[in-house]
């Protein structure tokens, strides 16, 4: 793709990604150049299964759906989320996202705004670390949007790596100095040696940070304990 049709494709990404948001009910906290990276991951990543960590009202998962449906319509993607409004975003936000301080709820945005994708998203609510999950379950692409807690981050990479398939993308947003819990959660698992050999940085665009699993890892998806 030369410089021409890479601009070509950002703009008709750009105007996808704004006319469907403009559709939405609720509220949606990614940049649009989030947006814009997300998608071309997406399409590098060619899922048959991809999933959404932290789904909020599904102005996001809309978007990966839409896509997603458009790159394999046989694909599937899983959103997770508690939709509980009251603890789904962890000691960071506070109070920040109670359906009181709202004035939605945020699980009915979800369902009205994914509405014509049922037959592509799957939803299952509950907590990332707690839900079933299929037998033998593995995703060629990962987006990680919970709980941004040092510890609810860690929990969903010990947990979602390993079912990263080989060739597979992780995206996880909110990776700036102000959310550190995002960034010292990946400092302690697969960010350093010999952590490093089994996944590659792919992208930091805005607050998006993005990995490509390149090797096969250990059982638990990286080598843990380390001392650094």
């Amino acid at each position: 793709m030369n410089i021409i049709e890479k601009l070509l494709w950002k703009f008709v990404t750009c105007r996808k990604i704004l006319n469907m948001r403009q559709k939405c009910s609720g509220r949606q906290q990614m940049t649009g150049n989030e947006l814009i990276e997300l998608i071309r991951v997406l399409i590098m990543a060619k899922p048959k299964t991809a999933i959404e960590i932290g789904s909020f009202c599904g102005i996001t998962s809309k978007i990966i759906g839409t896509h997603l449906l458009s790159i394999n319509p046989s694909a599937k993607l899983y959103c997770i989320d508690i939709f509980e409004s009251e603890n789904s975003q962890g000691e960071y936000y506070k109070d920040r996202y109670k359906e009181d301080n709202m004035k939605f709820n945020y699980e009915k945005c979800f369902d009205d705004n994914i509405k014509d994708l049922t037959n592509t998203i799957v939803k299952i609510k509950g907590f990332s670390n707690k839900v079933e999950l299929p037998n033998e379950f593995k995703a060629e692409f990962i987006f990680v949007d919970g709980d941004h807690s040092y510890s609810a981050v860690k929990s969903d990479i010990e947990r979602f790596s390993p079912i990263l398939n080989v060739g597979g993308f992780m995206c996880f947003h909110d990776v700036t100095i102000g959310r550190s819990g995002t960034i010292k959660a990946l400092l302690d698992t697969i960010w350093p040696y010999p952590n490093s050999d089994y996944y590659s940085l792919v992208s930091h665009v805005d607050s998006l940070l993005v990995v490509s699993k390149t090797a096969e890892t250990p059982e638990g998806g990286f080598v843990a304990n380390l001392s650094i």
